[in-house]
């Protein structure tokens, strides 16, 4: 960022690169700082913070020049800073400074193109060379990191932790381990937006958590494992998912095959098992 006194001393012309440096100058002073290590700040922060330090300085130092223009390579941080509404306490902060300044400055915010050969961007743009080379030091992350940012490294760290336990179940789970491959977000994300009844059903038919003749044989609850649908073979979610005879037409409309294997299911997606569950009438 560099401020330049123009030399009616009526104004002052400040240059934002895309990431934070500040020089100060004008007839009396110079003065130069960079913001070390926030380069792994993502999006429209990285961009916006030169300008909120850029107005802070204007602010703290009580600047006489009546007109301030802040010259921005970013057309991500000017559009954010013209949005009607935000969801960035960034971005709402550097509004209201902006309209802090605004009454003792008429302030204009314009976009210049970057390594356009503009005397100010370039300027910048070697301070920032100069401070990559710079060491942070102080508690980390140095500026805000977004909720999204970390909303996707847990999830990604939660899957990391999951799956050398899905490992080592051994013998448990078993049924669950031929019909489910592993964690995984995207299959997560599906069956978060299932209804109680949709969950219900297709975690009870992968896992064999159900009400099938087998499983209530087993409770001592029926005399009879056979299926319902067929007579022939025992009632489990890999005979209603895979063997049953009686419901091969429904199985190939809905999971496209007239049979299949245990280990063909991993590669079902959740809406056309809870469809076939949902189609096969089962309790």
């Amino acid at each position: 960022m560099l401020f330049d006194l123009h030399k009616s001393q009526r104004f002052f012309l400040c240059y934002t690169p895309t990431a934070p440096c500040i020089i100060l100058r004008s007839k009396h002073f110079f003065e130069q700082s960079i913001f070390k290590n926030v380069y792994f700040i993502p999006g429209v922060q990285l961009e916006m913070y030169p300008i909120l330090a850029c107005v802070y300085e204007i602010q703290s130092q009580n600047r006489p020049e009546k007109y301030v223009s802040i010259s921005s390579d970013s057309q991500v941080a000017l559009k954010a800073l013209k949005a009607v509404r935000t969801t960035s306490p960034l971005v709402h902060q550097c509004q209201k400074m902006l309209n802090d300044i605004s009454i003792q400055h008429a302030v204009g915010l314009f976009w210049v193109p970057g390594h356009a050969g503009i005397w100010g961007s370039e300027i910048t743009d070697g301070l920032v060379r100069g401070g990559t080379a710079l060491r942070f030091l102080g508690p980390k992350p140095a500026l805000g990191v977004s909720r999204r940012n970390l909303q996707m490294r847990l999830g990604r760290w939660l899957v990391n932790q999951h799956g050398p336990q899905w490992q080592d179940f051994g013998d448990n789970q078993r049924q669950a381990h031929e019909f489910i491959s592993g964690p995984s977000l995207g299959t997560r994300a599906k069956f978060m937006a299932f209804n109680r009844t949709q969950s219900r059903a297709v975690t009870g038919l992968l896992t064999g958590h159900n009400t099938l003749r087998r499983h209530l044989h087993l409770l001592g609850l029926l005399d009879s494992p056979l299926c319902r649908k067929c007579g022939v073979g025992e009632e489990t979610s890999a005979h209603i998912l895979c063997e049953c005879e009686a419901l091969a037409s429904l199985r190939h409309a809905y999971l496209g095959s007239f049979f299949l294997e245990p280990e063909d299911n991993r590669s079902l997606g959740l809406g056309a098992t809870w469809s076939y569950s949902k189609a096969v009438e089962l309790p």
